[in-house]
C-alpha cells in the first residue's frame, strides 16, 4: 500500500518542496493500543488555499482575526510540514465531521497557538487533517473536531 504524498506550496516562493524528515517534533497517542489501521493510506495533495491562514503573520491570518477575533495558527511553516507528514504517517481517523474526512494527532510539545484579536495566545498541541476527496490541510487545534 502507498503512503500518501505530502507535497507543500512554499508560501515564500514560487516552487514546490518536498517536506523535510520528521525532526525535533515528538508526536503521541492517547491510545494505548497498536493500531494498524493509523495513518493515512492514499494519495492526496495540499490544498494550497488553506496554506497561508495557518501560518503566521499572513494577510489570510490578519484577515481571520479582523473577521472572527482569532485564528488557529502554526510555530512556521517547517512545523506545519512536519505536523502534516507525522499525521499522515501516524494520525487516527477521528470520523467525518462537517463533510470532512479528520484524522489528527497529540504533540507533546506545542505545535501553534490560537491567537486572539486581543493579542493573547494560547499553544496547541494537536494537529488536525482534514481530508475531502483527494485534497487536503493541515490545522494547528485544542483538540479533535467534534
Amino acid at each position: 500500500m502507498r503512503r500518501a504524498g505530502l507535497l507543500i506550496l512554499s508560501v515564500i516562493g514560487n516552487s514546490y518542496s518536498l517536506s523535510p524528515p520528521l525532526q525535533n517534533l515528538t508526536s503521541y497517542n492517547t491510545d494505548a493500543k497498536v493500531n494498524d489501521m493509523s495513518g493515512i493510506n492514499r494519495e492526496l495533495t495540499i490544498d494550497n488555499r488553506h496554506i497561508a491562514k495557518h501560518l503566521p503573520d499572513t494577510l489570510q491570518m490578519q484577515r481571520l482575526l479582523r473577521r472572527g477575533g482569532a485564528a488557529h495558527v502554526f510555530n512556521n511553516e517547517a512545523t506545519m510540514i512536519r505536523v502534516a507528514q507525522a499525521i499522515i504517517e501516524n494520525g487516527e481517523f477521528t470520523g467525518i465531521i462537517r463533510n470532512h474526512e479528520r484524522y489528527g494527532l497529540y504533540f507533546a510539545s506545542p505545535i501553534g497557538y490560537r491567537i486572539e484579536s486581543d493579542g493573547s495566545r494560547i499553544p496547541l498541541h494537536y494537529g488536525e487533517i482534514k481530508v475531502i476527496g483527494d485534497k487536503y490541510h493541515v490545522i494547528p487545534r485544542t483538540q479533535p473536531s467534534k
